[in-house]
């Protein structure tokens, strides 16, 4: 019996204590973005002369909002966020699974691979922005190797053309974070298929 209330006992010190270490971050958290989210959405409901709030609108300015010419834009960036969220999930997590299939096949050289593969996850996104933005620009490195393969001729504007860009920046980030997925999926693959890999005998 006092076996078990000592048990008890810390098993309610150690529930205060991670109470106790996770109050501090909370509250952070609810003062920087709860507050904030509450606070413009209840800002929404007013109407604004300035910093100032006249009176009590209701849902008028969301009916505004959803309202020509507004509500196009507003479905417009919908719709490239549902695509952008598909295309991520698809091509960025495909070719992870792929490099992983790969990498898992490959015993020598693998950590070389993974290397190159993973590379692109280290590099700023503005870095990266901004290197893919020399190489995609109108007669950069993309457009004279495609012209010298005779695969397109004249000027290359996939960042320019809005049938092309939404593809192309899905593309790039796809590209940046796909090391992280093939190199997770390479490790829990060879985890749990090749027993060498926890220490195991073959």
């Amino acid at each position: 019996m006092s076996t078990l209330r000592r048990t008890s006992s810390l098993r309610r010190t150690q529930q205060r204590m991670a109470v106790l270490f996770i109050l501090p971050a909370l509250a952070v958290y609810a003062l920087f973005v709860l507050y904030p989210l509450g606070m413009s959405l209840w800002g929404s409901f007013f109407v604004w002369k300035g910093l100032r709030m006249v009176e009590f609108a209701g849902l008028s300015n969301f009916s505004r909002l959803f309202a020509f010419p507004s509500g196009a834009r507003i479905y417009g960036a919908l719709w490239h966020n549902t695509a952008w969220f598909f295309g991520i999930m698809v091509f960025q997590n495909g070719l992870g699974l792929l490099f992983a299939w790969l990498l898992f096949l490959r015993d020598k050289g693998a950590a070389f691979f993974q290397s190159v593969f993973f590379f692109p996850a280290v590099l700023s996104p503005v870095i990266v922005g901004a290197l893919w933005r020399l190489l995609l620009a109108p007669g950069g490195v993309v457009e004279w190797a495609l012209n010298g393969l005779g695969l397109h001729q004249g000027s290359l504007t996939v960042l320019g053309n809005s049938h092309t860009a939404l593809a192309m920046l899905i593309a790039v980030d796809a590209w940046n974070w796909m090391g992280p997925a093939g190199a997770d999926l390479h490790g829990r693959s060879a985890a749990d298929f090749r027993p060498d890999f926890r220490g195991g005998k073959t």
